[in-house]
């Protein structure tokens, strides 16, 4: 059964023992619990990794995250012929240049340092016949390539994105499939605990979290791109 903001609450009240959401009624404060929750289980379990396609300018090193957003919101046909659900991109893991049809190698991935001394001792502008890495920037809203194409190329971005809020009771759940969203509300009382200052009870959930996250994801097959190790 697809979730609902509506069934997160429901279940989240359950778990904090409040079925007749006498403490914890709706409220902003629960809904932001569940929308920090679905970030938490969307990045954990890679339920919302994609694979868009951007353009990379020739001569240019620097690539957005806010750039991949936009080809993410092409990808209409994932998802049922309507935009996926995203606000921004939360993670890169892996890029694939085209260079053909026939031939789109994945680029070697670095820490931002490494790459600065072996790609930009020249120039961060120094072209090459194709890029062959990519590093991170730590500020996560940034990423480098090397060496810098001398002309137009396209890349498929490897990443995971951010879900939409929820915002009324009805509103669907678009972005986190069955059953990895049966997750969801265990991360959400955590968050409740937590902001209650109630550490030991919010260590609990966490605990129980995990556990159940590993052995739902442990039931899923590795090639679906469900591997909490990625």
């Amino acid at each position: 059964m697809a979730a609902t903001l509506q069934s997160y609450i429901f279940f989240t009240q359950r778990l904090l023992h409040d079925a007749q959401a006498q403490t914890w009624p709706v409220s902003p404060d629960l809904i932001n619990y569940v929308n920090l929750a679905r970030d938490r289980v969307a990045l954990d379990t890679a339920a919302t990794r994609v694979l868009p396609i951007i353009t990379l300018n020739a001569l240019q090193e620097r690539y957005s995250h806010a750039y991949v957003q936009q080809a993410v919101l092409n990808l209409a046909w994932q998802f049922n012929g309507t935009a996926p659900a995203s606000r921004g991109i939360g993670c890169v893991i892996g890029i694939n240049c085209i260079q053909s049809t026939a031939y789109q190698p994945p680029l070697s991935r670095m820490a931002w340092t490494e790459l600065n001394v072996r790609y930009r001792q020249g120039g961060p502008t120094t072209a090459g016949s194709f890029p062959e890495a990519w590093a991170p920037y730590a500020d996560n809203q940034n990423f480098y390539i090397a060496c810098v194409p001398g002309s137009t190329l396209t890349a498929e971005i490897d990443c995971q994105f951010l879900p939409n809020p929820l915002v009324n009771l009805t509103d669907n759940e678009t972005a986190i499939a069955d059953p990895l969203s049966d997750l969801v509300p265990l991360m959400a009382a955590r968050w409740a605990m937590y902001y209650m200052d109630e550490q030991d009870t919010a260590l609990v959930f966490w605990t129980h979290y995990l556990k159940e996250r590993d052995e739902l994801v442990a039931q899923l097959p590795g090639f679906a791109g469900f591997n909490v190790q990625t």
